[in-house]
């Protein structure tokens, strides 16, 4: 796929600098602020065979599989070409196509009752030669045409085993719906368009039924979702029918040890609604974001096994019967390892030693990156770290998030070098990505420190944690918004 925001399985926030090739998990990569420039990686496709056949035929049947009798003449092709032509796609009945020849799209007819929850499915062949070719988009249509979601991947952008794309979608009214397959290259036209005989796939219509819908409350939940095992999504629509629904789903969680994340459709372009998710655990918040899907994810680490309260609801406080969302949950293990602070580190004298790894640039130049992860779990609690600076002439950076994710925290980062002088503070902003960040405050070969504390006025608690990165460099690094560094 070629617009993922983020490759399974899920590297979290890393930014690619020019002129670095990295790892999913493996380091944090930073380019120094030189400007020059490196390879772009970008590499040339190439279409695949068209495998057309020159034999005599009077109807399709005469000729193989992926091709079509036109003037007596067997070509590569299929009739399902245009919206006119669309071939009726029958509930939980696979179908299954080629994308040939290349620029191909096929379309299908879905009669729908109107108040369906639906999931489709393409699967292509498991172990192509080429790991590229098969890239299929799956579109849902109105009735009238207009586009309802879109998928090249699951619904979330995310790769998933077994299957190509997964789309999850709501059809509100009665009518015959449009569904079509194409090649990544065709939907998007940005590049070589794949297709040819060998381009095979088999689309599959289900109704969804696990959705909520009015009414439940937080005492009767309209859901129970269990997640037991690493990995696995479990997903869920909605339909918020009146203005100020709630929706209300009981989590029980099962894979403490791993981060749950709660994510939307990327493309929820057929519905009126933006979803608010909220993660409560009965003695508070612990995870709220709004726009989920199309805006990321919210997430939750370190969340003990138990039972949670989930709570969906549209960003406005709008509802109808075109306010439709999905929801994804699923748990994985960390692919980075944070050093946790370890109270009480409410001063520099206990402040939590930050281990550092030791990296070189693109251009050999080196550098080492701390990861740390906290909470404001009171109010008055500060988080201290401790860090060493290697260089005489070293270049720090700190980059934080937590309310890009979820949290009630943007952090304030104060700097405090050898001396025990405040070099550096930024106050974090919940309205910004990444929520808080210092770049190249200038510090010798010495013992420096990191204070982390709530905002005035910001809640406190297990939902108030925060991630951030530490890089000390021995040269200048380039702005984020160049991607000289990446973030948590």
């Amino acid at each position: 796929m070629r617009t993922f925001r983020h490759l399974a399985p899920f590297c979290l926030g890393l930014l690619f600098a020019p002129g670095l090739l990295a790892g999913c998990g493996k380091d944090t990569p930073i380019d120094e602020g030189d400007g020059s420039e490196g390879s772009d990686g970008l590499g040339d496709g190439s279409g695949g065979d068209d495998g057309g056949s020159d034999g005599a035929c009077e109807t399709d049947d005469n000729c193989p599989s992926t091709d079509i009798c036109v003037d007596k003449v067997c070509v590569p092709g299929d009739r399902n070409n245009s919206i006119e032509e669309a071939e009726a796609l029958l509930w939980e009945d696979p179908a299954e196509g080629y994308l040939n020849p290349a620029e191909d799209v096929d379309y299908f007819l879905v009669a729908a009752d109107g108040g369906e929850f639906i999931k489709i499915t393409t699967t292509t062949p498991e172990e192509p030669e080429d790991e590229d070719f098969y890239n299929t988009v799956v579109v849902v249509r109105k009735p009238n045409g207009k586009v309802v979601t879109v998928a090249d991947a699951f619904a979330t952008e995310t790769g998933v085993g077994g299957v190509d794309s997964v789309a999850f979608a709501y059809l509100p009214e009665a009518g015959d719906y449009i569904i079509s397959v194409e090649d990544d290259g065709t939907y998007y036209s940005d590049g070589v368009a794949d297709g040819g005989s060998a381009y095979s796939y088999t689309l599959l219509l289900e109704e969804w039924e696990p959705a909520v819908t009015e009414p439940d409350s937080a005492e009767e939940p309209g859901w129970y979702v269990t997640l037991g095992s690493e990995r696995t999504w479990v997903s869920l629509g909605f339909l918020l029918e009146e203005p100020g629904d709630v929706a209300h789903v009981s989590l029980d969680f099962q894979v403490p040890g791993t981060v749950l994340y709660l994510d939307g459709n990327q493309n929820l372009e057929g519905s009126d609604a933006s979803a608010r998710v909220v993660l409560t655990d009965g003695g508070g918040v612990r995870s709220a974001k709004s726009d989920v899907g199309p805006s990321e994810y919210a997430m939750a680490p370190r969340l003990e096994a138990g039972t949670y309260g989930v709570e969906i609801s549209d960003v406005a406080g709008a509802g109808g019967p075109n306010h439709w969302v999905f929801l994804h949950f699923i748990a994985r293990p960390d692919s980075i390892a944070f050093a946790l602070e370890a109270e009480a580190n409410n001063s520099a004298t206990d402040a939590t030693a930050l281990p550092m790894e030791a990296y070189e640039n693109s251009s050999g130049k080196p550098y080492s990156v701390g990861r740390a992860e906290g909470d404001i779990g009171e109010d008055g609690d500060e988080d201290w770290f401790e860090v060493e600076a290697p260089y005489e002439e070293g270049y720090l950076v700190v980059c934080a998030n937590g309310a890009l994710w979820g949290s009630t925290l943007a952090p304030v980062i104060e700097v405090y070098d050898g001396s025990g002088a405040l070099v550096g503070t930024t106050t974090g902003s919940a309205g910004t990505s990444p929520n808080a960040r210092l770049e190249n405050l200038i510090l010798g070969a010495e013992t420096f420190h990191l204070r982390v504390v709530a905002p005035e006025g910001t809640d406190t608690g297990l939902g108030a944690w925060y991630r951030l990165y530490t890089y000390v460099a021995s040269f200048s690094v380039s702005p984020y918004e160049e991607g000289g560094y990446s973030c948590p």
